[in-house]
């Protein structure tokens, strides 16, 4: 059971481990959904873009680290066994918040 736990944590480490390229375009794609949540709360003050922010940073230092993963040929990669699941469960709750509350934002928005 907790070899299952561990396998379904860092499978997804073996994706982005040195690859500096898909870590930037996930802090891109983050730092985009900040600011448009920054934007659309003029309308709904329920959105947060702080968790978006939050993993737009978290994600742009993993992509850092794995550029100089790539650029100094590191081969015993601790750094993922201790940085890895800091990523994941900050990025799962950010993801969780930020979809609570668009979900709050819609049923403040609708009538009735």
């Amino acid at each position: 059971m907790r070899q299952n736990v561990l396998d379904w944590l860092y499978a997804p480490a073996q994706f982005m481990a040195g690859r500096p390229e898909r870590a930037l375009a996930a802090a891109a794609g983050f730092a985009l959904a900040a600011v448009l949540l920054r934007i659309a709360r003029r309308r709904a003050p329920a959105l947060a873009d702080r968790p978006a922010a939050l993993c737009a940073a978290l994600w742009l230092f993993w992509g850092i680290n794995e550029h100089a993963a790539r650029l100094y040929g590191w081969t015993v990669r601790i750094d993922i066994v201790f940085l890895w699941p800091i990523l994941a469960i900050v990025t799962a709750a950010c993801v969780v918040l930020t979809a609570a509350g668009i979900r709050a934002a819609a049923r403040a928005g609708r009538p009735g």
